[in-house]
């Protein structure tokens, strides 16, 4: 486990891409691939379970909700739990005018004109560590500034996730030394189901997330104004997605239908995905609580950041970081943001069971 997991050191990328089914796959091989594959490696003091999921068939909130109740209903197969009293993966469909959910016809006469196949990037990773302390001495640090500056709506609206996100985005945008008049924006994936009016039931199976992004700015003013106004310059693009902006999204997407490919990567901002709500450590198939959570190479870029919850819980979080070699380098240097980093304690040997 510890060659899977080395605490505070790079991501081994080519080994973790062993323990994943379907590593070269695109959402398109859907047709003739599998759209859901598993895949159980056995270690010296462990077992790593992979998933290769198709997200033509859900997001992540979805993804995980499933995979949840499926590891219930195992641990109930095995007489270690009752069964699970969650709702089921809920599949009524959502449309925005309420009625059945039609097909959306893409502008091309063959899909695979919009595909994109391209070599894995050079790309660094690793797992940082950010402790239910570490955040919440980050978010007060941004609200002093935002009361000093007199931003008291802002102070009193700010989150762990503002606070984080915009450490992220100050400081990997220092690491990228984009010349100051060049402009950067946050971006960050977020689920629709609680700002849908009526909401959506949390089981709801599919995809309802889009990627909002904050206003763009110029380099040289998101480090010069600080990172209370980073932070506040998030949780306006948060308080922004509303059900209104949700459906107005929609109904764009479907007049002028389009695949989100790498083409439509942002070289100069940063991307946050994946969340820290997702359950990955209580996901127990009856083989004992997981010890890490780590992804492969799919949706990885320069500057994307994917965000899980911290294995002690509490409101820690763990940030998956990936950048280019030369861009991981210069953030290494970076004193602010080693500052909140907390050092990760070295992967748990798992419970041996009778």
């Amino acid at each position: 486990m510890a060659d899977v997991a080395p605490p505070d050191a790079d991501v081994p990328r080519d080994l973790l891409a062993q323990f994943f089914p379907l590593t070269d796959a695109l959402n398109y091989d859907g047709g003739e691939q599998p759209l859901f594959a598993v895949q159980t490696t056995d270690l010296a003091d462990g077992v790593f379970i992979g998933f290769a999921y198709n997200h033509a068939l859900s997001d992540g909130a979805a993804f995980w909700y499933f995979v949840n109740h499926w590891a219930s209903l195992a641990r109930a197969k095995l007489g270690l739990a009752p069964a699970p009293s969650t709702p089921k993966p809920s599949f009524e469909r959502w449309s925005p005018d309420g009625g059945v959910a039609g097909p959306a016809v893409l502008p091309c006469a063959d899909v695979s004109e919009l595909v994109e196949r391209a070599s894995p990037p050079r790309l660094r990773e690793r797992m940082l560590h950010f402790s239910a302390d570490s955040l919440a001495a980050l978010k007060e640090r941004a609200r002093d500034e935002l009361l000093a500056a007199g931003d008291a709506a802002g102070a009193a609206a700010l989150t762990r996730f503002q606070a984080l996100s915009s450490l992220l985005w100050r400081c990997i945008t220092r690491a990228r030394r984009l010349a100051p008049d060049k402009e950067t924006m946050c971006r960050a994936a977020i689920n629709n189901r609680a700002r849908l009016r009526p909401q959506l039931p949390q089981e709801y199976f599919g995809n309802t997330i889009y990627a909002i992004g904050t206003e763009p700015a110029r380099a040289g003013d998101l480090q010069a104004r600080g990172h209370g106004w980073a932070a506040a310059a998030v949780g306006r693009a948060v308080a922004a997605h509303t059900d209104a902006a949700i459906r107005a999204r929609v109904a764009e997407w479907t007049t002028k239908p389009m695949v989100y490919t790498h083409r439509f990567f942002d070289s100069t901002g940063t991307m946050i995905g994946s969340s820290p709500r997702f359950d990955m450590y209580g996901c127990d198939f009856g083989w004992g609580r997981p010890v890490a959570a780590r992804s492969g190479r799919a949706n990885k870029f320069d500057g994307k950041t994917s965000l899980y919850p911290g294995r002690e819980g509490g409101g820690s979080i763990d940030a998956e970081l990936t950048l280019l070699p030369e861009n991981m380098v210069a953030l290494e240097q970076d004193d602010e943001f080693w500052a909140a980093v907390t050092l990760d304690a070295p992967v748990p040997k798992p419970q041996k069971k009778d």
